[in-house]
């Protein structure tokens, strides 16, 4: 599988599971997310 399938796929699974959070939890959640993806995008400088 390449790449985009496989974020894809992440991205649909993390989508399903947001929506079973409440919206505090959502925020919170995103929140993290938001941290995560930056680190990440920063590490790849």
């Amino acid at each position: 599988m390449d790449r985009a399938a496989t974020e894809a796929g992440t991205y649909e699974r993390a989508t399903r599971a947001l929506s079973a959070l409440s919206p505090r939890e959502q925020e919170v959640a995103d929140g993290r997310t938001r941290i995560a993806l930056l680190t990440h995008d920063a590490g790849r400088c």
